[in-house]
């Protein structure tokens, strides 16, 4: 991923945000989609997301109809079977499609996964409901591949690790069901960070994110 400072990182956001929503026809749509993988670290453009992307009968109809899925005011992510459109999620596909959302639908990559983890279960432990069950709206699954710092038991060794998302390679159900609980997890992380501000707006659903990213790193320094 390119690396820079708040600002730089947030202007080249918005950049590659402008890229593909105001995308007009496939090309334009593929080549956005190019630019974000890119930038987001893709090291083989033949596999994965920009593979899947290249598949598809239409790119710019394909992204539209997620987009319309993972919409923030609109979404619905229970009960099974929601999120129609969602074929397949995967590092970089979470970035294609929070970018292309315009109204600040998170990344969900591993630090971001496990930051969100980790102070769902502090609030928990605060709280004195560690020993409760863990309500669906907060069970923020792991990233698979990213490590026992990028998990809730780097701070909390005692806590039940959450479910993983791992890559379903080979199997397209199990790849389509991953795709949609990813799929939840963004929608609804994005519901959580929008009631944790006074004023809600996609950049400061983005700023939040970003504060989980970096502090994702290794989640056994996140502190109440």
């Amino acid at each position: 991923m390119a690396i820079g400072n708040f600002a730089e990182t947030r202007a080249m956001l918005e950049n590659l945000s402008h890229g593909i929503t105001m995308a007009s026809n496939d090309a334009e749509a593929l080549a956005a989609c190019e630019n974000i993988t890119r930038w987001g670290g893709d090291r083989n453009s033949n596999v994965g997301a920009l593979r899947f992307l290249r598949s598809q009968a239409s790119v710019l109809q394909y992204l539209n109809a997620v987009k319309a899925d993972l919409a923030l005011q609109t979404a619905v992510v229970r009960p099974a079977g929601e999120l129609p459109a969602v074929l397949a999620m995967n590092s970089m596909l979470t970035k294609v499609h929070a970018l292309n959302s315009g109204d600040g639908l998170p990344i969900y990559d591993s630090r971001v996964a496990g930051a969100i983890a980790t102070l769902v279960e502090t609030w928990r432990h605060e709280e004195g409901r560690a020993g409760e069950p863990l309500p669906a709206a907060l069970l923020f699954p792991a990233v698979g591949g990213g490590g026992h710092r990028r998990s809730v038991q780097a701070r909390y060794p005692e806590s039940i690790n959450p479910p993983t998302l791992y890559y379903s390679a080979g199997n397209e159900e199990r790849a389509i069901r991953t795709a949609k609980e990813w799929a939840s997890a963004k929608v609804r992380l994005g519901w959580l960070l929008s009631e944790l501000l006074i004023e809600p707006s996609p950049s400061g659903i983005r700023s939040l994110e970003a504060c989980l990213f970096m502090a994702g790193y290794d989640c056994s320094g996140i502190n109440s």
